[in-house]
């Protein structure tokens, strides 16, 4: 079994080695933990949210960069709906 099975989203990339990220999302570690805290200082302390952590908001949108597959997949991957997939990538793009 391997570091990563059994997890999902940034779980399992975190698990991963760097080569692995980077193949994956299509950005440096760096630039992917930049825009991990910047999408962390820009949401609300409040409210209910939609449903993902940044670490995960992030991990979707570069997903969604690097290959362009539909938001109905992504919102299968990470468990939430179309829309909300769709809203995560405009609000992180911003």
């Amino acid at each position: 079994m391997g570091p990563s099975e059994g997890l999902s989203g940034w779980d399992a990339i975190k698990a991963n080695e760097y080569r692995q990220l980077q193949r994956k999302i299509g950005v440096h570690q760096a630039i992917c933990s930049l825009m991990i805290t910047i999408v962390k200082e820009a949401t609300p302390k409040r409210g209910c949210g939609r449903g993902l952590c940044p670490e995960d908001e992030v991990y979707l949108t570069l997903l969604y960069w690097k290959g362009y597959p539909t938001l109905q997949f992504l919102g299968d991957l990470f468990e939430i709906s179309e829309a909300t997939a769709s809203r995560i990538t405009r609000s992180v793009r911003k």
